[in-house]
């Protein structure tokens, strides 16, 4: 969402698949030039769809795409770890003065 902030699960998840988002990005990119260049690519009838919607839109209209997310399969390194949320408070009892 433009303008949020990183929540701190969020930079863990991104910090502990920086190696996995990187090669996923490398192919994703891959296919990217590989369409500019004019090669096969499989996504490259999609992206001439998406290209057409992006050059038929009038000045200040927005390009909106929505699509279905799936959940990760949970794995024993994120069942282990305790839900993030806050924090309990120290109980604090009060005594009675003499």
């Amino acid at each position: 969402m433009p303008g949020r902030r990183p929540t701190r699960p969020g930079r863990e998840l991104a910090r502990t698949h920086h190696a996995s988002l990187m090669a996923v990005e490398g192919v994703v990119n891959g296919h990217y030039q590989a369409w500019r260049r004019g090669d096969p690519t499989p996504v490259g009838a999609s992206l001439d769809v998406m290209y057409a919607r992006w050059l038929a839109l009038a000045e200040g209209e927005r390009l909106v795409l929505e699509w279905p997310v799936s959940r990760l399969p949970e794995t024993a390194s994120r069942t282990a770890r305790p839900r993030a949320g806050r924090r309990a408070r120290p109980r604090v009892e009060a005594r009675a003065s003499a």
